[in-house]
Formats: C-alpha cells, sequence, structure tokens
C-alpha cells in the first residue's frame, strides 16, 4: 500500500495513522541499535499480518517510536497488545544477553503513548534524504514548536483584526452630560439666551 493512498472499504475510505511510543519496564536503557532493528523487522511483520502497515520504527535504549497507518476495524489499544506481547517473548529468545536484564521476564511498560499523527508528522521526516531522516520524536518535537508558532501568529493576527473592527465601530465623541439635573460636563458651544424680564440698559 502506497504511503500516500486512502485505504478504501466497501463502506469506509480511511486514512488512520498512530504514533506509538513504548518504553522498557522502569525505563532500563536494554536497547542496542541491533535490538531496534530486530524489533522494526518484527513489527512490520505483525503489521502485514494484522493488514497494518509500519511506515516508520526507530527508538532510543529506553524506548521505541513507531508510526503506523491501519484499518478501521482495529482499534489502538489492540494493535498496541499485538505488538508489545509478541515482541517482548520473543526479542527475549532472541536475545539471551537482553533478556537476562528484563525485569521479572518483562520488556514493556505496561502504560504507552498514541496519538493521531495524521500526515504532517511522517510527511515531514519522509520529505528528508534517505538515510538522514530525524527520528520520529525529533520530527514530533520539532511539529509541536511549528504549530505553536502558527498558532501564537494567528492569536495576535486575530486580536489585530478584532481591535481594528472595535475603533471602527466607535461613534464619534459627543459632550457628556451628567445624570444629574443641571450638571452638564461639556457646556453647548451656543448656549440660549437666558429666559424671563431682562434689565433695561443703564438703569433697573
Amino acid at each position: 500500500m502506497d504511503k500516500t493512498e486512502y485505504r478504501r472499504g466497501r463502506h469506509s475510505v480511511t486514512k488512520l495513522v498512530c504514533h506509538l511510543v513504548f518504553v522498557t519496564k522502569y525505563r532500563r536503557k536494554l536497547l542496542d541499535d541491533p535490538a531496534i532493528d530486530w524489533l522494526k523487522d518484527h513489527f512490520g511483520k505483525v503489521c502485514t499480518a494484522m493488514d497494518c502497515v509500519l511506515i516508520a520504527c526507530d527508538g532510543e535504549k529506553d524506548h521505541v517510536h513507531l508510526l503506523i497507518e491501519y484499518p478501521p476495524k482495529h482499534s489502538v489499544s489492540g494493535l498496541v497488545n499485538a505488538l508489545k506481547g509478541t515482541s517482548s517473548r520473543l526479542l527475549r529468545l532472541e536475545r539471551r544477553d537482553i533478556a537476562a536484564r528484563y525485569w521479572k521476564g518483562v520488556l514493556w511498560s505496561p502504560s504507552y503513548f498514541a496519538a493521531s499523527a495524521g500526515g504532517a508528522l511522517w510527511a515531514r521526516r519522509m520529505s528528508w534524504p534517505e538515510g538522514m531522516e530525524p527520528s520520529l520524536a525529533q520530527v514530533e518535537e520539532f511539529q509541536i514548536w511549528a504549530d505553536a508558532e502558527v498558532a501564537a501568529e494567528t492569536y495576535w493576527a486575530l486580536k489585530e483584526h478584532r481591535a481594528a473592527r472595535a475603533a471602527a465601530a466607535v461613534p464619534p465623541s459627543s459632550p457628556v452630560r451628567s445624570a444629574k439635573p443641571g450638571l452638564v460636563s461639556d457646556p453647548p458651544d451656543d448656549p440660549e439666551p437666558p429666559r424671563g424680564r431682562q434689565p433695561r440698559a443703564g438703569g433697573f
């Protein structure tokens, strides 16, 4: 299956991509490069058997990252159980030196991280030249900062737009009169002449 294709079923068209992170029990640094390569190969076989696609896989001494495209018939928890359960048991048989350092015969922590990745996470990684791809963890961190930068730019642009709209909606300033009778904050420009009897010029 091509990595850019949509999965087409009888009643659905999907592209479900999940980013998974498995951590060793108590973050023990058990995994070396050959072990990570073996896990990548094993995870690929499990995904193929489950009608999934392992897009990418890499890791460090105490954890692995997986990027998987899967059909809607599978749940994320089902994928995790299949991948972690078989890999822990078979790696123990393949690498006796690593199995001796398992915590009470257990490789993986029962916890895991899962996030829907869409296409941005692996698209950024696949855009690099072959052999120079950054790890999924590095791409994910970059994506988080990129998303935060876009969010900040959007926030300030929206704030400026709202301020401009508010300024355009304010009417011209006018004299403000007090609520109390007889008190005026700004007297009118042309006051009316006083009413009543006016004194005569030069006398009373």
